[in-house]
């Protein structure tokens, strides 16, 4: 797995060990497309030449993360129902060495291909992350919901054995649905999010998510009679669509700049304006509260202020925003005994369109 927003590096060996020989230089291809691992584009999508006029011995390294990143985007997939829908946010990577003995190019060594999506690792995990060992692309294993939450849980599906997802709300399982996914090679279907419509679960307490027969996140349905929970979804550290519910109240403000001149077109008696505005701009924004949450959430908290794109849901269209609070002090059930998060938010666009 490549995560493109952290360094990935390949190491190449300066001497060939193949033929033995220390070559003139090397060029590091990479092939990067969507669709299915076995069609390979005919021609490189990226050429990294490196010289070597001194007969340098040892490895260099190469960080393929930037050529990588280019190619990706994370897709805004939503349903009205609970089910298993593909995030078509993932690419493949192949990538070979070409190796140049007396300027004649050498057959194609170090070949390997890979997954790459628009994750990152943490600075204290170092280059070359990869995805988590239980292949559910979140941290998340117990949240609260609202009961009428959407919520998206992304998990990794195997190139080599079925993949089997159950999805069960209790006690009375008016959601219980069973998924098997065959072995895998599509980049667009590698990582599918299993997509919760938590208004489905009608007099349920909770709805367990299951991950190749283990329980990996349970949803825990709260019903919030004053205020108007919201569902946020932002991309995570493992480049995928997560959300999370704030359940308190929601406070909206504006913000408004503009520049004055001085206007001679006539007089105030005449109704005529002498200070006039120009280059307007109005920003909205708004804070919410989390209400009370599992200190297990604040990696949550954590991923959704790093994260570089967030939207507000409201069951059909992904409105853009952005934190705007750049410092959170994280809360402990120790220190705080409850915990909860207020967030400031601005919309991510401009109140009048000018673009």
């Amino acid at each position: 797995m490549i995560k493109t927003l952290s360094p990935h590096y390949k190491t190449i060996p300066w001497l060939s060990p193949s033929s033995g020989i220390t070559p003139d230089k090397y060029i590091l291809e990479l092939y990067v497309w969507n669709g299915d691992k076995t069609s390979v584009p005919v021609t490189a999508s990226y050429e990294i030449e490196n010289v070597n006029p001194l007969a340098r011995l040892g490895d260099s390294n190469v960080n393929i993360s930037p050529y990588v990143n280019d190619f990706l985007s994370v897709n805004l997939y939503q349903s009205a129902t609970t089910e298993l829908i593909s995030t078509n946010s993932q690419v493949w990577v192949k990538s070979q060495v070409i190796y140049y003995i007396n300027d004649v190019a050498q057959s194609p060594e170090f070949i390997d291909t890979d997954i790459a999506l628009k994750g990152y690792t943490y600075g204290i995990d170092g280059v070359n992350g990869s995805t988590p060992s239980n292949g559910v692309l979140s941290s998340v294993e117990e949240v609260n919901v609202n009961s009428n939450s959407f919520f998206s849980l992304p998990v990794f599906l195997s190139e080599t054995v079925p993949t089997d997802v159950l999805i069960v709300s209790y006690p009375n399982n008016t959601i219980n649905k069973s998924y098997t996914e065959p072995l895998n090679i599509n980049s667009g279907e590698s990582v599918k999010s299993v997509w919760v419509n938590v208004a489905e679960a009608v007099e349920e307490e909770f709805i367990e998510i299951s991950y190749n027969g283990s329980v990996v996140c349970t949803l825990i349905i709260n019903n919030e009679l004053r205020y108007s929970p919201k569902d946020i979804f932002f991309i995570n550290k493992e480049g995928q669509l997560q959300s999370v519910t704030f359940f308190k109240d929601k406070k909206d403000s504006i913000k408004t700049s503009s520049e004055t001149y001085e206007s001679g077109d006539g007089q105030p008696l005449d109704g005529v304006h002498q200070d006039i505005d120009y280059n307007q701009s109005a920003k909205s924004s708004f804070s919410i509260n989390s209400g009370f949450m599992s200190e297990d959430n604040n990696e949550i908290i954590k991923q959704l202020l790093i994260k570089r794109t967030s939207w507000i849901y409201d069951g059909s269209v992904f409105t853009p925003v952005r934190v705007s609070k750049s410092n959170q002090e994280f809360k402990t059930r120790q220190r705080e005994r409850l915990i909860n998060y207020n967030i400031e938010f601005d919309y991510a666009f401009n109140e009048v369109n000018n673009i």
